[in-house]
This record gives C-alpha cells, structure tokens and sequence, in this order.
C-alpha cells in the first residue's frame, strides 16, 4: 500500500481555544477546578502514582518516566509540607515568621521541613496531642534530606542542565529501583498527610472554640 505523503496531523491555529468548557463531550472529559489547595496536594500524588502504573506496565518506559514520577512525588510533599504550615497560624495563634514565610515561597525540602519540625512540640501541646515519636521524626528528616541532596530546588528531574551548564543529576544516580522509590514515597505522602488531616482538625476545633466562647 502507497504511503500518503499529503497526510499529516492537525497543526496549531490561531483559532484554537486551549481551555473549553463549552464543548459538547461527555461529562468525564471535564475537569472542575478550583484554588484548592487540597486538590493540588492530592492531584500530584495521583498523578505519580498513575505514570508509575505505566512505567512498570512497560519497561520501555520506565526510564523516561521516573523523571516526571520523581518530580510528581516531590512535589507533593513539598505542597503537603507547606500546608500544614499554614495551619500553624490558626493552631499557634501566632503570625508565620519572616523566615517561615521566606521559605514557603521557596521549594527547598529541607528548610521548610527545618521550619515545621521545631513547631510539633508547641502545636501537639496547644491540641493536647502526644507528641510524634522520635524514630518517625527521624525517618521524615531522613527522607527530607535525601530528596534535598537529589534535588534541592526541585529542578534537577525537570531540566537535564542546571543554569550553569552542568549535568542536573549527580554521577551516583545513573540508576535506582522505581517501583522502590515509590513504596518508600508512599510511606512518606501518608505519614505527612495524616499530620496535615490532623492539623486541619485541629485549627477548625479551635476556631469553632473561639467562636462558642467569644474569643478574638
């Protein structure tokens, strides 16, 4: 059979609207959004754990996938990370510092986990919770630190040169098991996002007890 050489795929055009909600398609193929910060944390969790499934459904693709899987992952944690701080505020009843808010506009793992850390104490004793134990501290900080020596600015898995022009990603990491790195992330997205369920339970108790009891 003749190949057609005139045949070829849709191209861009000036009259093409990225961004419809007017098309007459079935309900699934839309997708609702909103500024929620929830959605945001959770859709990049999904969404690594979606491109996993691919990766390890064909082997082919595992090694262009890890890139953005790695990235999702971090991602996420740095978003569950972060939310948490903002509930600080509310639990606290304190102003976030100028370096709490320093680093929250940052994506450096480390110093936003640095800045979440010390506050447990005070937060687990305004909620009258006990306190985390200290081998799950350590393992979060252990993980903490391994995504930040990998990755420190969150763009070694999103660009193959850094600004300087070198290799993004370090000589020790030609290779890694992704489907461990997964288990281990999961193990790590659950921990701090049951911290973070907690912490919104906590900060809406306290404001509906203020608002029972007047308090400004």
């Amino acid at each position: 059979m003749a190949f057609d050489f005139t045949s070829r795929p849709p191209r861009p055009r000036k009259s093409d609207r990225l961004f419809q909600s007017d098309l007459p398609d079935d309900p699934c193929d839309h997708s609702h959004l909103g500024c929620d910060p929830d959605a945001y944390t959770l859709g990049y969790r999904r969404a690594a754990e979606h491109l996993l499934t691919c990766a390890l459904a064909k082997p082919r693709e595992c090694g262009s996938l890890a890139y953005p899987i790695v990235f999702l992952y971090r991602h996420h944690t740095e978003l569950a990370l972060k939310r948490i701080i903002y509930w600080i505020p509310w639990i606290l009843k304190r102003d976030l510092t100028e370096q709490e808010v320093k680093n929250l506009v940052s994506h450096k793992l480390d110093r936003i986990w640095g800045d979440l850390e010390p506050a447990f104490g005070s937060v687990c004793e305004a909620v009258g919770w006990n306190k985390p134990a200290k081998a799950d501290l350590d393992g979060i900080r252990e993980y903490i630190c391994q995504l930040s020596a990998i990755d420190p600015n969150s763009m070694n898995f999103r660009y193959w040169r850094q600004k300087d022009g070198a290799p993004s990603l370090r000589d020790d990491l030609q290779a890694f098991n992704i489907r461990h790195f997964a288990e281990m992330m999961g193990r790590l997205a659950d921990f701090i996002e049951a911290l973070g369920t907690a912490m919104a339970a906590a900060g809406e108790m306290r404001d509906d007890c203020d608002d029972a009891f007047g308090v400004d």
